[in-house]
């Protein structure tokens, strides 16, 4: 066995911790190549231990792992986000830790993760920590939904919307959760998503009326879409919104 077969580099997001011995501590990661695994970080408690502030939880983390007889060990970690609006937030960090128990407990082990590694990741960063929106986002409905996912020539995740099958979410079919990059913002993209995502569930479920629940202040574009404002505007998650429908075209 090579040295290359006995480590292997990997972005994670720390889902669980559980000390063990008198400096150790077993962590549960999610990744994007091998779902979720299990390692070891030795001698992490302590109080000059090099990882313990990249290695926190709900904390996105570029780590070197050695494989091992039963849990893979960390020997390098350097931190990529700590995501810190939701660990200094309890209302934030309790939503986090609901939403990363559905991830330890429906994420396969061991098996190649890259898409709902990215789709939690887009979701979570720009719902969650960005718009500091406190809802929850693994809603127990995506199971029932078709997911629309852009992608970048490298793979990267630059576009996600989730579109809704009627009876739902609301009597029509919906399209949810629309979201780009921020790495990707200026460049239209948003309008070409709605498009193809608007384009993809007449493909999917027949031309039919299509309902959303919109932020207020994004009217404006998805106006330029087909949609119209119904009824008076509500405030979900501590963000005003206003229903929409878009009549299928004659």
């Amino acid at each position: 066995m090579t040295l290359r077969d006995r480590t292997y580099r990997t972005e994670a997001i720390v889902l669980r911790r559980k000390d063990i011995g008198e400096a150790d501590r077993i962590l549960t990661l999610l990744t994007p190549e091998r779902g979720k695994v299990r390692v070891v970080a030795k001698g992490i408690r302590k109080p000059r231990s090099r990882k313990a502030g990249h290695l926190e939880l709900f904390t996105r983390t570029n780590l070197l792992i050695a494989t091992g007889r039963d849990l893979g060990i960390v020997t390098q970690a350097q931190l990529a986000d700590a995501h810190r609006p939701i660990r200094e937030d309890l209302t934030r960090g309790a939503y986090a830790a609901y939403a990363v128990e559905l991830m330890d407990k429906f994420t396969p082990e061991q098996q190649d993760s890259h898409e709902l590694y990215a789709l939690l990741r887009l979701r979570s960063e720009v719902f969650v920590v960005e718009q500091a929106c406190l809802f929850q986002d693994m809603d127990g409905l995506d199971d029932a939904c078709h997911h629309l996912m852009g992608l970048d020539s490298t793979g990267q995740l630059l576009a996600y919307a989730r579109l809704v099958p009627k009876g739902v979410t609301f009597a029509e079919a919906s399209i949810g959760r629309v979201v780009t990059s921020p790495v990707a913002r200026g460049s239209a993209l948003g309008h070409a998503l709605m498009a193809e995502a608007l384009a993809r569930l007449a493909q999917l479920w027949g031309e039919q009326p299509v309902r959303i629940g919109a932020q207020a202040h994004l009217q404006g574009f998805y106006g330029r879409h087909g949609f119209v404002a119904e009824g008076s505007g509500y405030i979900e998650d501590g963000i005003p919104h206003v229903e929409m429908c878009r009549l299928p075209k004659v």
